[in-house]
């Protein structure tokens, strides 16, 4: 059983349905739950939604975890693995009551959820309500360096792998479909129009550097406020909110932009900063640890720019060195071509799952067929 916190739509849910095919391709049935409805919902991509609120009080909250350790025990799932900090609570707080092996993952540095989750988890997790925590890179498991040691030792750090991808259209088939002008550098956002992307400094940054376009796919609550932003800075006509766009044209922009910029307040191992690399859109990121892990190339350069996400004039500088200065994006994409070899696939990430989940699979007959599947 898959467990997020709400049935968003982006990457939590995509991260479930990557490792939920994964599984029934290997014979596992799988469910996959929601304590509650997002902003943003992808409500078909979830067998069951606890509760139909978009937003919880303390009650409410209290209401889905009795509602999904209920749930467990009637379902009686092998393990359940959760997605997002109070499904982890939630999928916990289930192991400890029915027994049911949970297996809790951290996308984010801890100091980045709530202060109530945070303890929460905490507890749970050195009472030893998660069989396993999983970290999607090693700078989020650095961030729990301080917890008890009965928490640190379950620490497993299995970082994000990128699905293949190629493009199939040019710069100027991609930007005529998408409305962007075909002569103008293209800076590329990917992801929710929330304040955690700080999109709103983006705007900011790239209405100090003349010429350059800012393309944001996605959707999100500050799509209104951008819009203002954009108006009062007089550059309306240079940032382009694409929307929800198909997969395979937010690959081809990724090919053809002339940048790829991530400066989110926070990440635990952003699967589109993965892409962007893996296509070689030059990177432009928050200069946070677990950015710069994704960028560093093995002898130990930036392949991009790290730089301060409040600060929309390092932003900018940023942008036009990558966008106007040849010589510094000619660097850049050195690195990125040292660096590509090295990205996780996302095939090494779900043979890693599986050995962790293989173990948890009811009988030695259903751990032998999901082995001898694998090896198919």
């Amino acid at each position: 059983m898959f467990l997020s916190a709400h049935d968003t739509r982006g990457g939590t849910t995509n991260y479930i349905g990557t490792l939920r095919d994964h599984l029934v391709r290997l014979g596992l049935p799988c469910r996959r739950v929601a304590l509650y409805k997002a902003f943003i919902s992808e409500t078909l991509a979830y067998d069951d939604v606890l509760l139909p609120q978009q937003k919880l009080s303390l009650p409410q909250y209290l209401s889905a975890m009795v509602k999904f350790i209920a749930h467990v025990r009637r379902e009686r799932p092998q393990a359940v693995l959760a997605v997002m900090p109070l499904a982890g609570v939630a999928a916990g707080l289930a192991g400890l009551v029915t027994g049911t092996p949970a297996i809790n993952t951290h996308h984010s540095p801890y100091d980045k959820n709530g202060r109530l989750v945070r303890l929460l988890d905490k507890l749970v997790g050195t009472l030893g309500g998660y069989r396993q925590i999983v970290c999607v890179s090693q700078a989020v498991a650095d961030s729990y360096a301080r917890h008890p040691k009965a928490y640190r030792d379950r620490l497993l750090v299995i970082p994000n792998g990128v699905p293949h991808i190629a493009a199939n259209a040019d710069r100027a088939q991609t930007f005529a479909k998408l409305g962007l002008p075909p002569s103008l550098p293209v800076v590329f956002m990917a992801g929710r129009l929330a304040p955690q992307k700080n999109v709103l400094i983006a705007v900011e940054a790239v209405a100090k550097v003349e010429g350059v376009v800012l393309a944001m796919s996605g959707d999100g609550p500050l799509r209104g406020e951008l819009l203002a932003l954009a108006q009062q800075r007089g550059i309306s006509e240079r940032v382009h909110l694409l929307g929800q766009i198909d997969r395979q044209d937010l690959v081809n922009l990724m090919f053809s932009c002339d940048a790829f910029m991530q400066i989110s307040r926070f990440e635990g191992q952003s699967m589109a900063l993965l892409e962007a690399a893996y296509a070689g859109a030059a990177p432009i990121v928050s200069n946070i640890p677990v950015q710069r892990e994704v960028i560093t190339t093995p002898s130990g350069q930036l392949a991009g720019i790290a730089c301060d996400p409040q600060d929309p004039a390092d932003v900018a500088r940023a942008i036009a060195a990558l966008v106007l200065d040849p010589q510094h994006r000619d660097q850049v994409r050195a690195n990125l071509k040292e660096l590509r070899p090295f990205v996780r696939t996302e095939r090494q990430m779900l043979e890693d799952y599986e050995q962790l989940l293989r173990p948890l699979v009811a009988g030695a007959e259903g751990a032998a067929g999901m082995a001898s599947r694998s090896a198919a």
